[in-house]
């Protein structure tokens, strides 16, 4: 059901459209007073609740979603470029204005979405995965070959992914506190409880340390210094090589201090 609210407005004249000239009985007149009636803009009405006839939907559709999707995917696309960027040059070589570029958006887009590079960081690299996630889950299998399984999972990560949380953490840990912290907090994570756990070993906390290190040392050498012979190793020389090491690492015996 329509109400006309004009209509129905204390001291409105029935009939009568706001803003018309009247003569000066008060009232239009003649044909010129028809047509005009005629040629007004149609008053505004209010719908009942329930009416769902579409006559009655005057307003125009909001704007404000297709601006929200065009906000959501420029954060995305900055999100996805950040990665990238920070896992291939770590924190301080990767500037906002080149991950601006790669995301095909303005510098500004990373101050107005994350107010600084460091906040973009955090949000990129730090919060979406644990680094060493993939350890808790290769503990799943139990520990035979552990090293070699662990080992493997990172160079293939490390090779085939645009984004890898640990080899950005490695390759920024050096010049970027944050990272630091963040590669700490994740050493005295999960992890090293299920290690412990599963493993039932001693010292699970300085065994997961020792992994990481070697790993970061791995890792610096084949994808920073790009040349000779680790850099030009194929996976399977390198899972033969580093994962009898690693396994050690996790589940060996406590060495005796001194011996």
């Amino acid at each position: 059901m329509l109400k006309n609210t004009m209509a129905e407005k204390p001291g409105c004249r029935q009939g009568a459209v706001y803003g018309q000239r009247h003569d000066r009985g008060g009232s239009l007149s003649g044909n010129r007073a028809n047509q005009q009636i005629t040629e007004a803009k149609p008053v505004r009405y209010h719908v009942q609740h329930g009416d769902t006839d579409p006559a009655a939907r005057h307003d125009p559709p909001s704007r404000r979603t297709g601006r929200w999707r065009t906000g959501q995917r420029n954060r995305e696309r900055l999100l996805e470029a950040a990665r990238a960027r920070f896992t291939r040059e770590g924190y301080d070589r990767a500037t906002a204005r080149a991950i601006a570029a790669d995301a095909g958006v303005d510098v500004a887009m990373v101050y107005y979405f994350f107010g600084s590079k460091e906040r973009l960081f955090a949000t990129a690299v730090v919060a979406p995965q644990h680094p060493f996630q993939v350890l808790s889950d290769l503990l799943e299998d139990g520990t035979e070959d552990l090293g070699a399984r662990l080992v493997r999972a990172f160079l293939e990560r490390w090779e085939r992914e645009a984004f890898e949380p640990s080899l950005a953490l490695f390759r920024s840990v050096f010049e970027h506190q944050p990272s630091r912290t963040a590669l700490q907090e994740a050493l005295q994570g999960p992890a090293v409880e299920r290690l412990a756990a599963k493993a039932g070993v001693s010292e699970p906390g300085l065994r997961v340390e020792l992994v990481t290190a070697h790993l970061m040392g791995l890792a610096v050498a084949r994808y920073e210094m790009t040349n000779g012979p680790l850099a030009n190793a194929d996976i399977d020389t390198l899972v033969a090589w580093v994962g009898p090491v690693v396994q050690r690492y996790l589940t060996g015996p406590t060495p005796e201090a001194g011996n």
